[in-house]
């Protein structure tokens, strides 16, 4: 897994591209559809297979396909019965029913509150309507090669930071009982993660084993609550123990 930063220009850091991913587009506008699956199809790297306007399309479509990501406005009508239109409902569909398939939210207006709500209920990406064409695909060939990315510039870590307490680091490169603090070792570790490096990778550039790694991450998991490493990124965020 790899934590990403988009600001509108992303770029390659590292990671592997995966292409000939195969992908499907639902969005309300079909004006918006027909653009990214231009940008899609241009770009030779992934393979788009449909177009949906509401969710009960999007989940038959992604049923009968081999999907590896799903883009999803906000703005997708959801499942009959659901009531109006509710932002994430579309998307969360998708990773309720197929956990495998990559969801990229696409935002109508792209709040702070939202971001986080995507990310913690498991979408690899929150972006703005008015992403280009060319990042658009950044993102999502990042995204099919196992990637999470988000738009920096909806963040405003200090009001979240606000609204709850950040945990006590502990002393230099000391280690914390209980789960009340996060130590210093831990933040660093925390911060490479956030910058999508492999347990390996952050083994050897902080000079300890990887189980080491292991050990940190699952006491990080433990502290902050939540059950996976993009979380613990989203909720460092949050607390804004480190920076997006």
């Amino acid at each position: 897994m790899r934590v990403g930063v988009c600001t509108g220009q992303c770029g390659g850091d590292g990671w592997v591209a995966v292409t000939g991913g195969r992908v499907v587009v639902a969005d309300a506008q079909p004006l918006f559809r027909v653009g990214v699956c231009v940008a899609v199809r241009a770009s030779g790297m992934l393979e788009v297979v449909g177009e949906a306007d509401d969710t009960e399309a999007l989940l038959r479509m992604i049923a009968h396909s081999d999907v590896r990501v799903a883009v999803v406005g906000t703005n997708v009508p959801p499942m009959p019965g659901a009531g109006r239109v509710i932002g994430l409902g579309a998307a969360m569909a998708v990773r309720r029913r197929f956990p495998n398939v990559a969801v990229i939210v696409v935002a109508q207006r792209p709040r702070e509150a939202e971001l986080f709500d995507a990310l913690r209920f498991g979408a690899a990406a929150y972006l703005g309507r008015t992403v280009e064409p060319a990042a658009l695909v950044d993102v999502l060939v990042r995204v099919a090669s196992g990637a999470f990315v988000f738009d920096a510039s909806v963040v405003n870590h200090r009001a979240w930071a606000s609204e709850a307490p950040v945990p006590d680091a502990a002393g230099e490169g000391g280690e914390r009982d209980g789960n009340e603090g996060v130590s210093s070792r831990e933040l660093e570790v925390l911060s490479l993660v956030g910058r999508g490096r492999s347990n390996r990778a952050i083994g050897e550039a902080l000079q300890i084993s990887d189980q080491a790694v292991k050990n940190h991450v699952t006491a990080l998991l433990r502290k902050l609550g939540v059950s996976d490493r993009t979380q613990a990124v989203v909720e460092a965020i949050r607390l804004g123990l480190i920076q997006p």
